[in-house]
């Protein structure tokens, strides 16, 4: 019986040793756990209105716990969902490496017919956003906006990329309708020089500059904490006259 007590203590500090080690096991594989989303193959850019295919797309893994932290899986499309995106027209040019998103899974509007109202040497990329960013009624296409997104590693400070020209806010391509209320908008869609295109200006290669910087950082970031503003009519004039 004089060992009783002591047997105790070791069995109840067994029994919180295999807790811990329960715990630790449970944390340390969702780290390694990893849930696939929809990723664009290293051969496979998609160009804005080519129709996804199945071999466009690569699994691509990331830890569990990151998609907790992150709700990835309400911005990412998760890898078993990818017979709901093979056959539809893509939204938006898709470089190799990058990851689908929720957005792209959205039909194009018959009436979005954005290839149409760009120039030869020009492309365009819809940007998904917070609807609660904007106020739609706002902002019109031919407008210029800033993006504004945290700065890479700072809890504080924020960058501004841009400006950039409005294609079309939504599906809408022109100015919103007297009296029509423009209703809740989940994109952006800006138009930028291609930089393929021979005899760029430097307002030119700024403006593409600001595109690839603008999708490099919404590659990392999925759009977290992107907001825009908008420019003065006076200041879209000048960038559009090179002043």
């Amino acid at each position: 019986m004089k060992g009783a007590p002591g047997l105790m203590i070791a069995v109840g500090l067994g029994v919180v040793g295999a807790v811990v080690n329960w715990l630790y096991m449970a944390n340390a594989s969702q780290r390694l756990e990893l849930v696939q989303f929809v990723g664009i193959g290293a051969d496979a850019a998609v160009k804005a209105g080519e129709t996804f295919r199945e071999e466009h797309f690569i699994p691509v893994g990331i830890p569990r716990d990151q998609v907790r932290a992150g709700n990835l899986e309400l911005v990412l499309v998760r890898w078993d969902q990818i017979d709901n995106v093979a056959g539809l027209k893509a939204r938006r040019d898709l470089l190799p490496g990058e990851l689908l998103l929720q957005q792209d899974r959205q039909v194009v509007p018959s009436s979005s017919s954005f290839s149409k109202l760009i120039g030869a040497d020009e492309l365009f990329r819809t940007i998904p956003i917070d609807p609660t960013s904007i106020v739609p009624e706002r902002m019109n296409p031919d407008d210029w906006i800033l993006f504004v997104l945290p700065k890479s590693g700072s809890a504080t400070e924020v960058e501004e990329i841009g400006p950039l020209e409005i294609l079309a806010v939504g599906s809408r391509t022109g100015p919103i309708e007297t009296g029509r209320p423009a209703g809740r908008v989940g994109d952006i869609t800006i138009r930028y020089p291609d930089h393929r295109a021979p005899n760029l200006t430097k307002e030119q290669k700024d403006q593409v500059a600001a595109a690839q910087k603008l999708f490099a950082r919404l590659q990392t970031t999925g759009g977290k904490g992107l907001q825009i503003v908008g420019l003065s009519a006076a200041a879209g004039s000048r960038r559009r006259s090179g002043g």
